[in-house]
């Protein structure tokens, strides 16, 4: 279980939740690399773990937050994740835990 708060940030919600499991990738810092997509960097990262992962206080980064969940489960069969307790996520993010 990974809880992440959301309540401090303003966007970034994919870079958030890399911060909040603490997963670094040791070629960020090397000039030569290509940028990698934080969403790639998660799914790679979470493709054969199970977690619940918690995205606490996201109602001002629905949309956003809702997108990052629909590519997590799609992609990643063994996580779940929760959502905001009253909010309706209109999408796959849906079916995230209460």
């Amino acid at each position: 279980m990974c809880f992440v708060p959301l309540a401090p940030i303003s966007g970034g919600v994919s870079q958030a939740v890399l911060a909040g499991l603490d997963i670094r990738d040791a070629t960020t810092h090397v000039p030569e690399r290509h940028h990698v997509d934080p969403v790639d960097r998660l799914v790679s990262a979470l493709a054969g773990r199970e977690l619940l992962l918690i995205l606490d206080n996201c109602e001002h980064l629905i949309a956003e937050t809702a997108e990052l969940a629909d590519h997590l489960l799609a992609a990643c069969p063994g996580c779940a994740c929760s959502r905001p307790a009253g909010r309706r996520w209109a999408s796959r993010a849906s079916r995230c835990c209460r």
